[in-house]
């Protein structure tokens, strides 16, 4: 595990010994937009999950207490599968939106198709076979 001075928020370097630190990113993988004055008037904030205890402190999650049947390879691994999973959920996400788009502007053809329709046949179109293209 190579470490560095300000290591303390990469992912596998530690803030204690044993410990796992993960920054606090948003889904796009960049560092959230809150100010260090926010953060620093904020008491740490603890979590335990299935044994594991968690603290989140400064922008970082940091491990404290991992059960002795969980090993740092798992934790990388499911650290790197959380990230590859946001980001696909990510991706998933945008396209979405953009078939929404598509069904929208698809939409507001096919009700001015039928609005230029409805025109046409109000127009008296009685036994004329011309219609009024524009």
């Amino acid at each position: 595990m190579s470490s560095s001075s300000g290591a303390r928020g990469r992912r596998g370097g530690g803030t204690k010994s044993g410990s796992t630190a993960v920054h606090d990113e948003d889904t796009r993988g960049r560092h959230s937009s809150r100010s260090k004055e926010e953060q620093a008037g904020r008491a740490p904030i603890p979590l335990e999950l299935g044994g594991i205890r968690l603290v989140y402190d400064d922008g970082v999650w940091t491990t404290e207490k991992m059960p002795e049947n969980v090993s740092e390879v798992d934790v990388k691994k499911l650290t790197h599968d959380n990230r590859r999973l946001q980001e696909e959920n990510n991706l998933l996400k945008y396209k979405i939106e953009v078939l929404i788009d598509m069904l929208t502007e698809a939409r507001i053809e096919a009700e001015d198709i039928e609005e230029r329709l409805d025109h046409e046949s109000t127009n008296g179109h009685h036994g004329n076979n011309h219609s009024s293209r524009r």
